[in-house]
């Protein structure tokens, strides 16, 4: 079901209908959005909040604010834009109409089958970049006095050359990946076949991973002819690596996204018991403002706030549009984005999107094709040894933690219910922002440990 991007409130539709040729976008009329209690948000000339200003704009606009982590840009492309993440689903009607015949489980399938092949796409983009990074172009750690005068001299590239030798330079999509270049053991080992490298050396070497365990050596170091066969590959291992990472990840971002959502509802339920027995006018009144049947304004206030609409419209009808899959909810309850078991794994996806795209940016900029023998590993690499390579490292992993990780927060809150109602009180609030740092966390230590195995096993 479309929501209000603001504050989280279902609504019917997203477009409203007066007369035969008038069409608007429609207005969330919830208590939070109303101009009295709300001062930051995005009002109109008339001093009403539309409730997906987005739906005016083209898709690189929602890109651009989606890059800056907008959480208003997560919702609408998660809830309200069905070429994204809210394909159509049928109605609850016909849900309850069709219970037990299996069409609900076939949709479901039907949207883990969508799912898989948006999260294969960007992997398939992440393993590429990962790829050059790791098999082509590796970071070389250098002294001192091997950087030009100019370049050592900047202090970004002092800290750069410090954190090359405490920190992985180049991980995957977050940063808890074993299967990253430290530049000391690339110095040091030519080839990746020195101590503790020697996993990162079957990844990029001409024999497929399934097989490095029993091929000589392991390393990529041997000799290999110049075709296209020894590149394609490595970056098949990289592929490999990177989705079954990314798939831990997934999984359990996922998982403790449901489990939180279901912890949120059963005690906002809790919640509501124990008040309603005092308060029950209150309650229904505010209950009134939240739900997602009573989101849509009567005739006679759009007609006064709306003051562009024709002064005497003659129906007031709403378009049909394909509402987000929702589980039964109750009417009840305060807290106000609709159910998906999915949401979790969506949201982390979509935040894949921004770091890849500046990543992208990144290695088209400062990097030429790369041909095949630029994976002979005797070979220098000149572009890891000026100071733009240095500084091409630091920016990229920035993006990888940094970015990554603010971006990925916040699309993991987008999805929490979030309760709009003062009676619940600060407490309860700051509870809810706990919540995505520790899936996250707890994720991101899935995947480390996940990859640590496999590091370890082709070690």
């Amino acid at each position: 079901m479309p929501i209000c991007i603001h504050c989280t409130t279902p609504i019917q539709s997203l477009y409203m209908r007066y007369g035969r040729d008038h069409i608007v976008l429609s207005p969330c009329t919830s208590v939070t959005c109303s101009p009295s209690t709300s001062s930051t948000t995005a009002l109109t000339d008339s001093g009403v909040v539309l409730a997906d200003e987005y739906l005016e704009h083209d898709l690189p606009i929602v890109i651009i604010d989606l890059i800056l982590a907008k959480p208003a840009a997560y919702r609408h492309l998660l809830f309200n834009r069905s070429s994204i993440f809210a394909p159509s689903s049928p109605s609850v009607s016909s849900q309850q109409k069709d219970r037990g015949s299996g069409r609900g489980n076939r949709w479901y399938g039907e949207e883990l089958w969508t799912l898989l092949k948006r999260f294969l796409a960007l992997s398939l983009v992440d393993a590429y970049i990962r790829w050059f990074y790791l098999c082509v172009r590796p970071p070389i750690n250098l002294p001192t006095e091997t950087v030009s005068s100019a370049a050592a001299g900047k202090l970004s590239t002092k800290v750069t050359m410090w954190l090359q030798e405490q920190l992985p330079m180049q991980a995957g999509v977050f940063s808890p990946s074993s299967f990253t270049p430290r530049a000391t053991n690339a110095v040091s080992s030519p080839g990746w076949l020195g101590e503790g490298e020697r996993a990162i050396g079957a990844v990029c070497s001409a024999t497929p991973l399934w097989l490095a365990r029993s091929a000589k050596g392991g390393g990529g170091g041997g000799e290999r002819g110049s075709e296209m066969l020894p590149t394609l590959v490595s970056y098949v291992n990289v592929l490999l690596v990177t989705l079954v990472e990314g798939g831990a990840l997934q999984i359990c971002v996922g998982l403790l996204t449901w489990v939180a959502v279901r912890r949120l509802l059963a005690a906002q339920r809790g919640m509501q018991r124990s008040s309603a027995p005092s308060a029950p006018a209150k309650l229904g009144r505010s209950t009134k403002n939240a739900s997602d049947v009573t989101t849509v304004a009567s005739s006679d206030t759009l007609r006064n706030r709306l003051l562009s609409a024709p002064p005497a419209p003659q129906t007031q009808t709403q378009i049909h549009t394909q509402p987000h899959h929702t589980p039964t909810t109750t009417a009840q309850t305060r807290f106000n984005i609709p159910f998906d078991p999915l949401l979790g794994c969506k949201a982390l996806l979509l935040s894949q999107l921004s770091p890849l795209i500046l990543l992208t940016f990144v290695l088209l900029w400062s990097s030429k094709f790369p041909h095949s023998h630029s994976l002979n590993p005797s070979i220098n690499h000149p572009s890891s040894t000026s100071g733009g390579g240095l500084d091409r490292g630091w920016t990229v992993w920035i993006i990888r933690t940094f970015l990554a990780s603010l971006n990925a927060g916040v699309a993991i809150g987008t999805v929490l219910p979030r309760s709009n109602d003062a009676r619940d009180g600060k407490e309860a609030r700051g509870k809810e922002v706990w919540w995505p740092p520790l899936i996250l966390g707890a994720g991101w230590t899935v995947q480390a440990a996940v990859s640590w195995g496999m590091y370890s096993w082709l070690s």
